[in-house]
């Protein structure tokens, strides 16, 4: 089984490479209402002024509590932190609506953490490919053609939702670029088995021609993300169109073979995805500026997580039962169902 998974892990090494070199160069966020407002500029060139005298007095800062020191703040991202309260403040006396700073809905900083709730709910989906990374090892049959591709995708499962906590949990270059490039690889790669479950594509040959150009355009997705425009709407869409095309061959054969007891918890788990992502697509400002609808997302998806991994051990325990009821004609496999 080691020699098998090898070439997925090196694939899975070679996304996370692209990943780690392409965050060394660092982009700029781009504007938004709030950040372009008179009351915020003002506030944060005052702000920004006191940080550059600071800086060359070298005084302790006054403002650096033990949790924003744990945190990594800065004296600048403080500023932006603190006018941009301030700002939502002056929005909310005035009656006017609650806007975007830099991209991003204002949110309440709890002990350092920018987005507490999105970044707890993406570690409850990390515990999920974390527990079942081992159980799948351990219990998915040695038989079972996909078990090494399931290995490496609870590998990327774990790597991309360790990234979303982060993310959420403190916005720099670093851990957004990781955060979204993390989130296409794992979507990508859940399309990628989709389509080998569903046509029961067994020899490893043609995994790898079919993997390769889901490889070469997650380099080139990436590579345009970041060198050329980081392009949120179309990062949204090529992210919908992917999970779309995976939902819907994924449910469509497990509505088909639906007469297996166990695929019930594939349908279920994608139709929590599917209900779920439309707090995605429409968004709300974040309610008590803590929860926003890509808080709620997150909070769906760990039951889907978990429903999809029992299907999945099912579905190899009765793979591998019926393997020894299949004929074997050449060099292929036809099953007696």
């Amino acid at each position: 089984m080691g020699s098998m998974a090898r070439p997925f892990t090196r694939a899975f090494l070679l996304t996370v490479a692209v990943q780690l070199i392409l965050v060394l160069n660092q982009n700029l966020a781009l504007a938004s209402e709030g950040d372009t407002h008179p009351q915020f500029i003002q506030c944060n060139v005052r702000c920004q002024s006191d940080c550059a005298l600071e800086e060359s007095t070298g005084a302790e800062p006054q403002w650096r509590t033990w949790d924003l020191w744990l945190t990594g703040w800065t004296c600048r991202e403080n500023c932006r932190y603190k006018c941009m309260q301030e700002d939502v403040a002056l929005r909310e006396l005035e009656k006017r609506p609650t806007v975007k700073y830099y991209g991003k809905w204002p949110f309440r900083r709890v002990l350092g953490l920018q987005e507490l709730f999105s970044s707890l709910f993406s570690v409850a989906n990390f515990v999920p490919h974390f527990q079942y990374f081992f159980i799948w090892r351990k219990v998915a049959p040695a038989t079972y053609f996909m078990k090494p591709l399931w290995t490496a995708y609870a590998c990327s499962a774990m790597w991309t939702w360790f990234w979303s906590a982060a993310f959420h949990a403190r916005d720099t270059v670093l851990t957004e670029r990781m955060d979204y490039f993390g989130a296409t690889m794992s979507l990508m790669f859940m399309l990628f088995l989709s389509i080998v479950r569903v046509a029961r594509i067994t020899d490893r040959r043609r995994w790898v021609m079919l993997g390769i150009p889901f490889v070469l355009y997650f380099i080139g997705h990436c590579l345009y993300l970041h060198f050329i425009h980081f392009h949120y709407g179309y990062n949204m869409t090529f992210s919908i169109i992917i999970a779309v095309a995976y939902l819907a061959s994924f449910t469509a054969w497990a509505f088909v073979n639906r007469k297996r007891p166990y695929m019930w918890k594939l349908i279920i788990a994608n139709t929590i995805i599917l209900i779920f992502a439309f707090f995605e697509v429409f968004d709300f400002p974040p309610v008590w500026s803590l929860i926003d609808a890509h808080a709620v997302w997150h909070a769906a998806t760990p039951i889907a997580a978990y429903l999809t991994w029992s299907f999945l051990l099912d579905d190899a325990t009765y793979s591998s039962y019926d393997l020894s009821s299949t004929i074997r004609r050449g060099n292929k496999y036809y099953d007696q169902e």
